[in-house]
């Protein structure tokens, strides 16, 4: 058995008509779905426990256990983006 070949234009017009259901070929879009290294605008930042231990204490001075937020918990957020789009 072989395979049908098609021209570049029955491609497209294939692309198209799955393009307006939300779907598309994964051999056209893994590339960007799967780089060969990451692109995260994201800056990468360490937390050292040292001195976050502090914040993380002054909760159970500030709450009282019947007002304490629940879960218990501080999030470590980094709002930065490095200006390139890429780190």
């Amino acid at each position: 058995m072989h395979a049908r070949t098609s021209g570049k234009g029955e491609r497209q017009a294939f692309y198209d008509r799955i393009a307006g259901r939300h779907l598309a070929p994964l051999w056209e879009v893994l590339d960007a779905l799967v780089p060969p290294a990451p692109r995260s605008p994201c800056v990468p930042v360490h937390w050292s426990y040292a001195h976050v231990r502090p914040f993380l204490l002054e909760p159970g001075a500030l709450f009282s256990f019947s007002d304490r937020p629940a879960p218990d918990a501080l999030g470590l957020l980094r709002t930065e983006r490095s200006s390139t789009g890429a780190t």
